[in-house]
Parts: structure tokens; sequence; C-alpha cells
């Protein structure tokens, strides 16, 4: 039996979770034990728990510096985890080598974790990174800007990119490790789970590159209920956290159409204060694959899972992306032709025309359908299967 280490450094939301269980489980049935090291424990007994895995608290740098510009690349992300300063990253790297001494893992799989990266350099095991296009960018030098709809200085990635591999190196020089000729080369491992389509690649002119298409926990969740009658169906994931969460709700409330709405975390005094005859709250995640299937459109931040579920379903979507990513991956959507974008910087959008166009636009529907028919042979177990024989590999590989 082999350990596997999957380790989450950065970002938010159990998407990050929910796309590796199902081959976690798989490769538990083959024989490994797999463990996980968690940036976020919310969400981490009731996804991990009734499958009995092993978690531990991934190191997190918990003290971004204050009144940093808006991060244009993947450096300036770096930035705010502890990369302006490479005292503050040898912390961070030792802990992660810590974690790495306690599990001795025999194969590192890694989902958006730049230092754990550094931390595995000198592991002698094999490493592989899963993720979005976001999570895992192109080997290019200098890295490509992470904001296509702005013009970004070239000098600017340069310059960013220059001042965190200085700080990678500095800790490297003081572990006594090589230093890095470039920032991309953190992203040389032996594979790249690299799990988006094409089309929603957060880098669009990527050269090179191995899809593996989305992986995310479809069937996990409760069963999909809608208040009863005739009307539309509106799938809606919403943060209650967002700014404009109550005001789609009453406008939801108002609609002719009937809604299931997954808001993790809302009260039970706000959904008093929210419910109406046409609506229906879950603070528990919901069957996605289900309501990718019944709903007739949906509403959500872009997270990726949820965006991919939906139209892979032929459902199509209004988006309201809270970060980057999330913007990144809704600005490809709209490309598409299959969503209306509520961008962050709108203060009062018209929420009830708004839901009446996502309603009534046949063309939102026809180019969801047309990525449904297009991913057709999409099969997320097919997927698995090949994700978890990859696994194999770089183990035996690795034994011999």
């Amino acid at each position: 039996m082999s350990q596997i280490l999957f380790a989450w450094e950065l970002g938010r939301g159990y998407g990050h979770i929910a796309r590796f269980l199902p081959v976690a489980i798989k490769l538990r049935e083959a024989g490994h034990e797999v463990i996980f090291a968690l940036k976020d424990l919310l969400y981490a007994e009731e996804i991990l728990g009734p499958h009995g895995f092993t978690f531990y608290q991934a190191p997190v740098w918990q003290h971004p510096p204050h009144n940093l510009p808006e991060s244009v690349s993947f450096a300036e992300i770096l930035f705010k985890f502890g990369y302006l300063n490479p005292v503050n990253l040898l912390a961070m790297v030792k802990a992660w080598n810590q974690l790495y001494m306690a599990v001795k893992p025999d194969l590192l799989i890694i989902d958006y974790g730049p230092t754990a990266l550094i931390a595995s350099k000198d592991l002698g095991i094999p490493r592989a990174m899963i993720g979005t296009g976001f999570l895992i960018p192109p080997r290019e030098t200098p890295i490509p800007g992470i904001q296509p709809w702005k013009n970004i200085p070239a000098q600017r990635l340069v310059n960013s990119e220059a001042r965190v591999l200085q700080a990678i190196n500095d800790v490297l020089s003081r572990l006594g490790q090589p230093a890095l000729e470039v920032l991309a080369e953190l992203f040389d491992v032996d594979e790249k789970f690299l799990t988006t389509f094409r089309e929603l690649d957060h880098y669009q002119d990527r050269t090179e590159a191995h899809y593996w298409d989305p992986q995310f926990s479809a069937d996990e969740g409760v069963s999909c209920s809608w208040p009863p009658g005739n009307s539309k169906k509106i799938f809606a994931y919403l943060k209650p956290t967002c700014k404009h969460f109550t005001e789609i709700i009453r406008q939801l409330a108002l609609s002719p159409y009937r809604s299931l709405i997954h808001a993790p975390g809302l009260s039970d005094k706000k959904i008093e204060q929210l419910q109406s005859d046409n609506i229906i709250f879950s603070i528990n995640p919901v069957n996605i694959r289900e309501a990718s299937e019944v709903a007739d459109m949906a509403i959500c931040h872009a997270g990726f899972g949820t965006v991919s579920a939906m139209l892979l379903g032929g459902c199509h979507v209004l988006l309201l992306p809270l970060q980057l990513e999330q913007a990144i991956t809704a600005n490809n959507i709209e490309k598409l032709g299959a969503a209306i974008v509520i961008y962050g910087n709108e203060e009062k959008p018209d929420f009830s025309n708004i839901i009446t166009e996502l309603a009534t636009r046949p063309e939102l529907h026809k180019k969801a359908a047309d990525f449904s028919v297009k991913h057709r042979d999409y099969d997320k177990n097919r997927q698995i299967d090949k994700m978890v024989a990859r696994c194999n590999e770089l183990i035996t590989n690795n034994k011999l």
C-alpha cells in the first residue's frame, strides 16, 4: 500500500476537495491510503468524513499585506501569501516540509499549492498538479497575465515575476537547494492533471496542454426539490456574503419561476425573512448532476465545478463572480454565448429584468445546449479511471 497526499494550499470553496474526492475513492479501492492536507476545513467533515479519509490543516499564510494593487498575474497573487518576504516564505516551506515528514507520501498531488511545490522539490517522489487552468499556469516566461480584458504592460509582468523568483531562490539557497532559473520552472512536475475544457481554460492562449476534462463531485449532496408548479425551474448556488444576495432572492420570489437555492451558511432567521412559496432553500450542498439535468437555468458565482456541470447539462447561467478566477471563467462562458454576467463593479443591477432575460432568451439556452452536445462523450468515470491509472504508473515507476 502506498501513501498519497493531496495538498491544497490556496483558493476558496469546497470545490477543491470535491474535484479530487472521486479520484481519492478510486485510489483507495486500488489499495492506496489517501490523506488530505486542506487549506480550509469548512465542509471537510461533511465531504470527507463519511468516506473515512484522514485530513490535516495545511500550512497557510494568514497575514496578507495591505494596500496591494489588484493582482494581474500569477506572481502578483503570490505577493499576498508570504512571497514578498523570504523569511515568511521560509517559514511556510519549513511547515510544509514538516507535514511531508509526518505523512511520508509516495505520491504528492498538489491543488493550487505553490509553497507546497517549493517544499517538495527534493522529496524524491513523483509529484502531480491538479486543477483548472487558473491553478496550473502555462510554462512560459513571463507567465501571461490573468486579466485578458486589460492591457497589462509586459514589463510589469517581468518585474513582478522577478521579485517572486528572488524570494523563492533566497529560500532555496538557505535550504541548500539549486535556484530556479524562471518562475515557471516551479511547475515542472511528473504530471499535470489539467481538469478543464479547452473553451474554459483561464489561459486561452496556452500552446501546449493535455486536458483531462473537469472533475467535480457531481453526485454528492442532497437530492433536488423545487416548489410545486409548472413554471421554469431555477437552480441557484449563491453565497450569503454576496453583496447582491438579498436583492436577487427578493426578485426570484417576485418572479413567476420556481427556485432551489443552495446558500451555504444562511441563518434560519434570514431564511425566514426571505422565504416564499416559489423558493426552497438548502444550506447543504446539492446534487449538482441532478440539478443540471432538471433545472432550466442556473444562477451562481462561476465556481468551476458548478458551471461545468451546468453546461454539460445544457443549462445556461447567470453568473456573479466574486473573485478573479471566477471572473475569468465567467468571461469565457459569456464569450461562448451561454451566460449573462454581472461583474463586481456593477452597483445596482436590475435583477428583475435580468432574471426575465435569463428565462426568455432562447439563444442562451441554445449555446449551452451546443456545449453539452459538443462534450457529450464526457465520461467522468472513464476520466477517473485514467487518472487513477496514471497515479499508479507514477508510483510504480518511482519504485523500479
